[in-house]
């Protein structure tokens, strides 16, 4: 999925966990400043669609591990479990 697909799917999700109380269980205060719930299983595709975004500029000749990548960046990120399903978001 693209990015922008991405960033719908995560309103939608957002609307959702903002009404369950999941946003105060696990204490994310900031969370209207934009971040996102990204979806485990598409966090090496979210890094690949974003590099760019955030400076990084890949040569077209250069071929990217982007599961090994998002292994690295992981740490950046805290989970959260919703309804069996398993989110990354910026800590």
């Amino acid at each position: 999925p693209s990015h922008d697909t991405m960033l719908d799917m995560n309103d939608a999700l957002y609307d959702i966990v903002e009404k369950e109380g999941v946003i105060d269980a696990v204490g994310i205060r900031d969370f209207e400043s934009g971040t996102e719930l990204i979806p485990v299983d598409l966090f090496p595709d979210y890094l690949e669609e974003v590099m760019p975004d955030w400076g990084y500029h890949i040569p077209d000749f250069l071929v990217v591990d982007w599961e090994a990548t998002a292994k690295q960046l992981v740490a950046d990120y805290k989970m959260i479990t919703y309804q069996g399903q398993n989110y990354y978001f910026s800590a």
